[in-house]
């Protein structure tokens, strides 16, 4: 679901796609409601079948855990692209 709403110059395959670039599309990424309203579907889509799981389903909650942490992963990806493009700002400016 969120893979559709992600733009290709976010993916790793685009190495030749410039810093500056992955930061815009990050930055309207993260402001595009219907990038939030999936992720916010996801993570809430995960906590319900999490409650509502009996405490010895191990393997249900092994897998609704991977993806919480997918989802993680992505938010911090996300953040790492930002921060770098900052730094790199700051850089260029001082």
């Amino acid at each position: 679901m969120l893979r559709n709403l992600i733009p290709s110059v976010l993916r790793p395959r685009e190495q030749d796609i410039s810093l500056k670039s992955r930061a815009t599309a990050v930055a309207v990424l993260q402001e595009n409601p219907a990038y939030l309203t999936a992720r916010e579907e996801i993570l809430r889509d995960i906590v319900e079948k999490w409650l509502g799981s009996k405490p010895d389903a191990k393997e249900l909650r092994e897998s609704l855990y991977c993806q919480a942490h997918a989802l993680s992963q992505v938010d911090a990806q996300l953040s790492v692209i930002l921060a770098k493009n900052a730094m790199k700002d700051k850089h260029n400016a001082g």
